[in-house]
């Protein structure tokens, strides 16, 4: 799954502010996971599943170039409202 990282690192090498806010859990019920092309990449991520409970799932956030504090604000906002 490297290729998959490029969603999460390509903001450093831009320079664009970005940040990662957890919103749930995995559940029990959910580690698994299924499509419809049925290829290696969907076995792949079925694999990577497996065991995956009480994981974080999180929420990535990412601004422009140089508006670090609109992502911080954001990301506090997000997490208000997730905590009601």
């Amino acid at each position: 799954m490297g290729l998959l990282g490029e969603y999460s690192y390509i903001w450093n090498v831009t320079g664009f502010p970005s940040g990662v806010l957890p919103v749930t859990k995995v559940l029990a019920d959910e580690q698994s996971f299924t499509d419809s092309c049925n290829d290696s990449w969907t076995e792949m991520l079925h694999q990577d599943a497996k065991g995956s409970v009480g994981m974080p799932i999180s929420l990535q956030v990412t601004g422009y170039a140089y508006e670090d504090e609109k992502v911080c604000a954001i990301m506090k906002m997000l997490a208000e409202s997730l905590s009601k």
